[in-house]
């Protein structure tokens, strides 16, 4: 187990990077290294890991991705947020938890429907089988409405003709077998597509499942798909299933998992054959999505747009003589906008430190909050300048909110800290957004 910006270990040598640090086996280095290398030319993958040397031992330093990656050798690393508690960095269980938590909040997602309450002690039940057995108790359900079946069509040489007999393939095959016809027939059946698909993940999570539990539930569940063969093209059975979303409905979430499972996607796919799973989410990603639950919860009276995409930064002529600027460049899309473009909120995944100059804060983050501003400011009919919030977690080195800053003479940008560790995450949002809410 490591978190954010820890550092994996090349060797068991008792000798990690350093004290919060660990350190794994030569053979299964390799296996994630060539795991980073096989996704090196993946962008949204680009940034997840570094491979550094310090003398002769290589190690890997884990960036801004968090999740698990089990390798082949069946060693599994729980990847888990940096986040602080008062002035200390959260205990195991509190980073599980918050990380399972804002898991929960990712629409479009088989994790909607993650249920950890049982767990006493989550900071000691792998997240693995935390996963599996979230897709165990969704297959449960869905058995419980029976397998859906289906017309699948055949063709083979019978003794006598089933269904339509293919004219020029039985002249080909059968030209000295007079007693032999190719045909072509239906047979209503449970092996289709979403169904091969869930045996392969059963299989699939019964290899590198370490829970003897779900190991038992999986072999259990198999004995009900003797009669569905294994998938021999993922892709072409998830494009079956994606393109029948509507006749599969009680199947979605089960499938979406499978496809996590078996393509080792979460927000991207990433390919190889290096490891068992890789199960990894980018926390700047994360942390907007739940900031964005959070207030689209809690914060009713609110409208709220999450990515907003009503402007783009410049209008441009389509040629010399139009009089309209009507091709619109360099789309705007703001994390969170809220009660009709009167407040826009960003949130960034960084540790600010407020006795540095700039606090730590990237120039480009406040040249993107005055062009929203400054566009929404424009749209709005009585040019009205929206309040500007950035919002980035609690740190021991960022614990208030900043001095309030000003664009000009109208535009006012605020930097809030969110508390992660906090046990009243609906308190602590309300207090936020009623800094920002200037309009009452």
């Amino acid at each position: 187990m490591i978190r954010e910006y820890g550092v994996i270990s090349e060797g068991t040598f008792g000798n990690p990077y350093s004290s919060d640090d660990i350190e794994i086996d030569e053979t299964s280095f390799n296996s994630i290294t060539n795991f980073i290398e096989e996704n090196s030319e993946n962008r949204e993958f680009e940034n997840a890991f570094l491979i550094f040397k310090k003398g002769r031992r290589r190690h890997i330093r884990v960036k801004n991705y968090v999740g698990i990656i089990e390798t082949k050798q069946g060693v599994a690393i729980e990847i888990l947020p940096k986040i602080y508690k008062n002035s200390d960095t959260s205990s195991i269980k509190d980073a599980k938890s918050l990380f399972l938590r804002m898991l929960k909040t990712l629409s479009n997602s088989p994790f909607l429907n993650l249920q950890f309450a049982h767990l006493k002690e989550v900071d000691k039940f792998p997240i693995l089988e935390i996963f599996i057995n979230a897709y165990l108790s969704e297959l449960k359900i869905l058995l419980s409405r029976h397998l859906i079946k289906d017309y699948n069509q055949y063709e083979e040489n019978s003794t006598f003709i089933k269904g339509k007999l293919l004219i020029r393939e039985n002249i080909k095959k059968n030209s000295y077998k007079k007693t032999q016809f190719y045909c072509s027939y239906d047979i209503f059946s449970e092996n289709i597509p979403p169904n091969r698909l869930i045996k392969s993940t059963l299989l699939h999570l019964f290899k590198i499942s370490k829970s003897s539990s779900n190991k038992k539930q999986i072999l259990k569940t198999l004995n009900q798909f003797e009669g569905v063969d294994f998938s021999r093209s993922v892709d072409e059975d998830l494009s079956f299933c994606k393109s029948r979303k509507r006749m599969l409905k009680n199947y979605n979430i089960v499938i979406s998992w499978s496809e996590t499972y078996l393509k080792n996607k979460s927000f991207t796919n990433f390919s190889g054959g290096s490891i068992n799973q890789a199960i990894l989410f980018p926390m700047e990603k994360l942390f907007e999505n739940y900031i964005a639950f959070l207030i689209s919860k809690h914060c009713g009276s609110h409208l709220v747009n999450v990515q907003d995409k009503k402007y783009a930064l410049i209008n441009q002529k389509l040629n010399s003589s139009d009089k309209k600027y009507e091709v619109e460049r360099f789309p705007l899309r703001p994390d969170i906008v809220i009660n009709d473009d009167l407040i826009i909120i960003d949130t960034k995944w960084k540790v600010l430190d407020q006795e540095t100059k700039k606090f730590g804060i990237q120039e480009s983050d406040i040249y993107q909050m005055h062009a929203y501003g400054r566009r929404y400011q424009s749209a709005n009919s009585k040019g009205i300048a929206p309040r500007l919030g950035l919002i980035y977690p609690k740190a021991p080195t960022f614990q208030n909110d900043l001095m309030q800053m000003r664009y000009g003479n109208d535009l006012y940008l605020d930097v809030l800290p969110f508390d992660l560790a906090s046990e009243f995450p609906d308190i602590e949002i309300k207090k936020l957004i009623n800094k920002l809410n200037f309009h009452k």
